[in-house]
């Protein structure tokens, strides 16, 4: 029997390497490519996403006005704070909250006692649901 000449195994080492380095390539390229596509596409973005954050804190009632109170939990001002009551937009809304501080939202949805679910969202990409009684 015999065996594979050297330059015959070497020339088969370089090919394999070559072959692997161009498929870890096409895989990481077309990885990047998707996370492009399916995010906003800049880290710094993907950051204060991560670092914002909403929670509902209360319902109040003054006067027979109903408030949402909410609070601003994460690292980074959130602008454009809308509130859902029943999975209904409220037309009135916080422009902005700053980073750990509170804010209310007047509500005409909330008309009676009851239980309501509640989300507010933010343009940063912070979300918070809850079920709130009155």
């Amino acid at each position: 029997m015999r065996a594979v000449s050297p330059i015959i195994s070497i020339l088969l080492i370089v090919v394999i390497t070559i072959a692997a380095a161009v498929s870890f390539y096409a895989f990481t390229s077309s990885f990047n490519s998707m996370a492009k596509q399916e995010g906003s596409g800049s880290s710094s973005s993907l950051a204060r996403e991560l670092q914002a954050g909403i929670k509902i804190l209360d319902l109040v009632n003054r006067s027979g006005n109903i408030y949402v109170v909410v609070q601003n939990n994460g690292n980074v001002r959130l602008t454009n704070i809308t509130l859902y009551v029943n999975k209904v937009l409220e037309k009135n809304r916080l422009s902005y909250l700053d980073a750990n501080t509170a804010g209310e939202i007047q509500t005409s949805l909330i008309t009676s006692p009851g239980e309501y679910e509640l989300q507010v969202t933010t343009e940063e990409g912070a979300s918070y649901r809850c079920k709130k009684e009155i």
